[in-house]
């Protein structure tokens, strides 16, 4: 008996859900690190809270109230002798345990015991270091989960136009890209970030390319993306396996013994470049006999199948649907757990320092056009949840790696900030004078409060222009058969948006 379809109401619901769950996950764990080290180290804790704003719920325990508040968009832990000003402008509420209703009386003033600079420096790295921890816990989870899609497209060349300006400057399929204006690259998602932060328009990109075991150096147009204002080199795409994800019933796939997690690597002797490949190819090849090399378990094999005209696709398929359509996205590279984590750490590196210290002329411009604020995180973590769960915990590990990076930050309103007062007391003797502490707190979250404002308002233009210009993405359904042999683990997915990072292949 067939299963029921799920809604795509209750779909879009439970993947709400997700998104709720995972992203206060990712701000609990840094905020249960404030508050397991406060407490270890007998630190005064007023409150923890998820979110921000007055609460919808709290409740005082052992002196602290633990609140769940009305805007999802972080959390805090009040601890009033690291922060005496308390937070109180973004908390909703005044955090002291003894304040009353707005009519009362106020409280008396608290005179708190100080604490010592190393302390305050360790509560304020305990919150990254939970991020951390939790994000090579994930790692792990990913890397012990077979089959999850994990690997990505390193940089050799699957695909050049013939009529694109790549091929007039000498690109050919098989180059392997090693550097961009002389940062190396190690996979095509790194090509794409050096494409957009280390281009130039009018002189375009300096690259170094491997062919046949020899270094050409090679200058490669640029060019806008329509869609997203990226800067990117037209008409070249990576060189993808053809994994097979399903093969389908009484079809020419089936009837030559092909498998799921089979590699398509030529097509009559002639290497496919990807999926895409592929496909077209078996379209174009009609109803005559074709070879085709596959690697099985890392077993070369050869089979030989006639593809068969499909009426509901209106073309020549053989049967069979692919594990993903393109690059695997930027957290999804690797399934060793120490380079998921050093993956993620270059990514927000590689922001910072075009940022901070730009090697080309624009770069700060481009570094800046790309940032994203938590509209697109959420929008990105929807897509993510509703392609996979494993594919959801990686882009939770990615964010987990860029909070505790971008926390450590030296600004006031964040932790790096209270580390640096605090490294300052330790260097000098003395505490910084609370006068500048509390105007340059002040000041920087004011900017932070503006540049968060600034980024939701691009973010929303950004998705309009995106959804507009996009119809959602879907599996492309071309035979009424079933699946002979379903595939296993999380591999084809069905991302049905334009941020989606992995769709389902069409099966040729």
């Amino acid at each position: 008996m067939d299963a029921l379809p799920i809604p795509p109401l209750l779909i879009n619901i439970l993947a709400g859900v997700g998104v709720a769950i995972l992203f206060s996950l990712a701000v609990f764990v840094h905020e249960l690190g404030h508050f397991l080290m406060a407490r270890w180290l007998g630190l005064t804790i007023d409150a923890f809270s998820i979110g921000f704003g007055p609460a919808i719920w709290k409740r005082r325990i052992g002196g602290v109230e633990y609140r769940i508040s009305s805007i999802p968009l972080g959390g805090y832990v009040a601890l009033p002798q690291m922060d005496p000003a308390g937070m109180e402008s973004i908390q909703g509420e005044h955090a002291h345990p003894e304040a009353g209703k707005a009519d009362e009386p106020a409280p008396p003033v608290r005179v708190l015991p100080d604490v010592a600079p190393w302390k305050r420096m360790v509560v304020a790295l305990a919150g990254p270091l939970g991020n951390l921890i939790f994000a090579v816990a994930l790692a792990w989870v990913i890397y012990l989960t077979p089959d999850n899609g994990a690997g990505g497209a390193d940089t050799t060349v699957g695909m050049v136009a013939t009529n694109s300006p790549a091929y007039a400057a000498g690109l050919r399929r098989g180059d392997r890209i090693e550097s961009v204006n002389r940062n190396r690259v190690a996979n095509w998602n790194e090509f794409v970030i050096e494409c957009h932060l280390g281009g130039d328009l009018s002189n375009g990109l300096s690259v170094v390319v491997a062919r046949q075991g020899q270094p050409l150096n090679l200058t490669l147009p640029v060019e806008r993306d329509p869609d997203g204002g990226f800067m990117t080199v037209s008409g070249v795409s990576p060189r993808l396996p053809a994994v097979v994800g399903a093969v389908m019933t009484n079809s020419p796939a089936e009837r030559a013994g092909l498998l799921p997690r089979d590699i398509v690597e030529s097509i009559e002797g002639v290497p496919v470049a990807d999926p895409m490949d592929m496909t077209a190819r078996v379209a174009a090849h009609g109803a005559h006999p074709m070879r085709l090399a596959l690697r099985r378990g890392g077993r070369p094999l050869e089979v030989e199948l006639t593809p068969e005209f499909n009426a509901a696709a209106g073309r020549h398929l053989v049967g069979v649907v692919f594990n993903g359509m393109g690059p695997a996205p930027q957290w999804m590279q690797y399934r060793q757990p120490l380079r998921q984590l050093t993956n993620d750490a270059k990514s927000v590196v590689r922001i910072l320092r075009a940022l901070v210290a730009p090697r080309t002329r624009g770069e700060v411009k481009r570094a800046a056009g790309s940032l994203s604020g938590p509209l697109v995180i959420v929008v990105l973590l929807w897509y993510q949840v509703r392609s996979g769960f494993i594919i959801a915990l990686a882009f939770l590990r990615f964010l987990c790696v860029n909070l505790a990076l971008l926390n450590l930050l030296p600004l006031p309103v964040l932790d790096g900030g209270h580390i640096v007062f605090a490294v300052w007391e330790i260097v000098t003797g003395r505490k910084p004078p609370p006068k500048l502490v509390n105007w340059l707190a002040n000041i920087f979250a004011v900017l932070l409060i503006g540049l968060m404002t600034l980024l939701i308002f691009r973010d929303a233009l950004s998705l309009h222009r995106i959804f507009k210009r996009h119809e959602p993405l879907a599996v492309e359904t071309v035979s009424t058969n079933t699946p002979a042999v379903s595939p296993d683990g999380g591999g084809t997915s069905a991302a049905d948006g334009p941020l989606a990072d992995a769709a389902a292949a069409p099966a040729p």
